[in-house]
């Protein structure tokens, strides 16, 4: 319920009474909870007590450490892990914990990087990744790929606002007024 609120310090307190007691579940959920607010050393530092209490880290585990990574924007610890996980449970990983990576290289600007990720993935690319990659776009005005990820993220809902959205505001920022309103005009047809 703390972690859930954002709580913090009352999580932090209310776990350490139950610490000697504490499942995977109890250890992931204070770790997601420093993940979400992109505070890597103490859910890293969490992680470590967890393994230290004699229980391994999961893929629930793994997928809050890469987003604490792609929160905190630190992109070589983030890739690091990855490139361990994969080796040791590759066959384990989801959709989710590529798209995780790919926000993490798509935050930092790295697009090329970004979209190699997005060739590794041995699931096929689904709706969040591509809308990712969107942002990514959006955030670092690259029209030519926001146009390719608006194609792919569509592909999958054909009305997406949010992908009509982002794809707008690429050409706002990039003062391409006729590209936006024809978006504008397609948004509002679907």
């Amino acid at each position: 319920m703390y972690t859930k609120c954002g709580l913090i310090l009352e999580a932090q307190e209310y776990f350490e009474e139950l610490v000697s007691q504490a499942d995977d579940v109890s250890w992931n959920a204070l770790i997601a909870l420093f993940a979400q607010f992109g505070d890597c050393d103490n859910a890293f530092h969490t992680c470590e007590r967890m393994i230290g209490h004699g229980m391994p880290p999961n893929i629930v585990t793994y997928m809050s450490l890469f987003s604490a990574c792609s929160h905190a924007g630190i992109v070589m610890q983030g890739l690091m892990l990855f490139e361990m996980v994969v080796h040791k449970h590759g066959h384990l990983l989801t959709i989710e914990h590529y798209a995780c990576m790919v926000d993490l290289l798509g935050r930092a600007g790295l697009i090329d990087k970004e979209i190699a990720m997005v060739r590794k993935i041995p699931l096929h690319p689904d709706a969040v990744v591509w809308h990712t990659v969107l942002g990514a776009s959006r955030k670092w005005g690259n029209v030519e790929l926001g146009r390719y990820a608006f194609e792919q993220t569509i592909g999958f809902h054909e009305y997406n606002p949010a992908a009509y959205i982002s794809m707008y505001q690429i050409y706002v920022s990039l003062d391409m007024p006729k590209e936006a309103s024809k978006v504008e005009a397609m948004r509002r047809i679907k």
